[in-house]
């Protein structure tokens, strides 16, 4: 400051001193701090890709338990479908023939093992038959 209000009065080396000099890092310090900081971000990278890869896997388990639900639900509503269809064909048999529900369903088993065709099946065939024309 000085040496500003002095302005061009003040000879040169005076000057000089009065101005602080401008420290440069050198080259290998530049070099240093920029490896430092390479090293520091590619360590970031990597936590990062490593905690991308967790919420990946992560994410893949949960839609194997949603996949693997569906199916059960899938399965459950089939089942369920199913029995309502061997009930129903049984009470058919149990009013058609005066049998118990044991004996309507042995009728059932007994016809789907000589026709060789699904349980289910027979059992719908005899509901829509018993059904009549739709």
């Amino acid at each position: 400051m000085v040496a500003e209000r002095a302005g061009s009065q003040a000879p040169a080396d005076v000057r000089e001193d009065l101005v602080a000099p401008q420290v440069r890092p050198s080259v290998d310090e530049d070099r240093a701090v920029a490896r430092t900081r390479a090293r520091g971000a590619r360590d970031k990278s990597e936590q990062l890709r490593e905690r991308v890869h967790e919420a990946q896997e992560e994410a893949r388990r949960a839609a194997d338990v949603a996949i693997s639900a569906m199916a059960e639900a899938d399965g459950l509503r089939r089942a369920m479908d199913s029995r309502a269809q061997i009930e129903m064909a049984k009470g058919i048999l149990i009013e058609r023939h005066k049998i118990t529900p044991d004996g309507a369903f042995q009728m059932l088993v007994g016809a789907s093992q000589r026709g060789q065709v699904k349980l289910i099946d027979v059992a719908r065939a005899l509901v829509e038959q018993a059904a009549g024309p739709a």
